[in-house]
């Protein structure tokens, strides 16, 4: 019995897991987000925004390697604001992007249509 328990504890909270690596499918660092994998963009659209996808990583994987460095809590709030403006940066232009194209995000997204 206390092994069913454990069993099913574990499987319980390992349940959500699956959710943090890109829609389940299990290759986070290799996902550039669902936006791309749209049926209804053009592969000149899907490559600009592989585009701005490679540089938004790139910029960030500089300040992830500062937030490891960084020692003090002071430096790490600073170096996650700076990741947050960024991010939101990055969102504004994928939806200049999309805007553009004349394709309207879904409400409460900001990837455009999934």
């Amino acid at each position: 019995m206390k092994i069913a328990v454990a069993a099913f504890l574990i499987a319980a909270g390992t349940f959500g897991l699956e959710a943090q690596t890109c829609n389940g499918t299990g290759f986070r660092r290799n996902c550039t987000g669902t936006c791309i994998n749209s049926t209804t963009l053009t592969a000149e659209q899907k490559a600009q925004l592989a585009e701005l996808a490679t540089a938004h990583q790139a910029e960030m994987a500089v300040l992830r390697e500062q937030m490891l460095a960084a020692t003090s809590l002071a430096d790490k709030l600073a170096i996650r604001k700076l990741m947050a403006e960024q991010r939101e940066a990055h969102w504004a232009e994928v939806k200049a992007l999309f805007d553009s194209w004349g394709i309207v995000a879904k409400p409460g997204s900001k990837k455009g249509n999934r």
